[in-house]
């Protein structure tokens, strides 16, 4: 596994193991990309996909803590409230985009 990859894995396992009990036994796989993102995460039939940008790999341990931890907590959400996640992030997704729509 890619150093970078171990290291995301070390502080995700340890953030399920002290907040997100939810998460525990779900498998993950790290991927880099570039985009205007940091990290996002996608669920998928039995694996978690969680993608980071590059710059990441150059964030100290509390940053990236942060980010990651953020991203757990949409997975949790996904775990608890499927249903009713997806269509207040659909319909946040297209408020959001309208609302972009209309400053340009």
């Amino acid at each position: 596994m890619v150093i970078y990859k171990e290291k995301y894995q070390k502080i995700v396992d340890g953030l399920i193991r002290k907040s997100f009990p939810v998460l525990k036994g779900k498998r993950f796989w790290f991927f880099e990309m570039k985009g205007s993102f940091s990290a996002g995460v996608v669920k998928v039939p039995f694996v978690l996909i969680l993608a980071t940008h590059p710059r990441l790999r150059n964030y100290n341990k509390n940053k990236l803590i942060g980010i990651l931890a953020h991203e757990l907590a949409h997975l949790e959400l996904f775990e608890k409230y499927p249903g009713r996640y997806y269509l207040l992030r659909g319909f946040h997704f297209m408020s959001e985009s309208l609302t972009k729509k209309d400053e340009r």
